[in-house]
């Protein structure tokens, strides 16, 4: 059962989403030769901080809370 709000997971991906592009921005920044690695290195920025952010925000609640 999740706990929260139902926007939350939309605002994380969003979060990780600008994580991803600030990332991707800086990498075109200093290696503009290397493009291409540029665009994975940003999807893997992407994974990494939605997965924490997911990880962080811990919206599972426990089933059998007892007395």
């Amino acid at each position: 059962m999740l706990k929260g709000p139902p926007w939350l997971p939309g605002i994380l991906a969003l979060c990780a989403f600008g994580l991803s592009f600030l990332a991707l921005l800086a990498s075109l920044e200093l290696l503009p030769q290397h493009s291409d690695v540029a665009v994975y290195a940003a999807f893997l920025v992407f994974l990494m901080a939605w997965a924490a952010l997911n990880r962080l925000s811990n919206r599972y609640a426990s089933e059998n809370i007892g007395p």
